[in-house]
């Protein structure tokens, strides 16, 4: 289970996300429910090597697609 503003690893692609790089480190923003497969979900942002928000965008992603750093 992760925590707001902990950080993980991108273990797994996100289909409708190609261009996010396997191994990048994200940001938890938000703990939200679980999906219909019982996981948690959770509203992300993948950051740079300097720390800043990848794209600008965040993504709601399964616990399986995380890995604890």
């Amino acid at each position: 289970m992760f925590e707001e503003y902990d950080c993980f690893i991108l273990k797994k692609s996100i289909p409708t996300v190609p261009e996010i790089p396997l191994g990048i480190i994200g940001v938890v923003l938000l703990k939200l429910g679980v999906d219909s497969n019982g996981m948690k979900m959770y509203e992300v942002e993948f950051v740079d090597n300097n720390g800043y928000n990848l794209n600008n965008t965040t993504y709601t992603i399964s616990e399986n697609y995380m890995e604890s750093v």
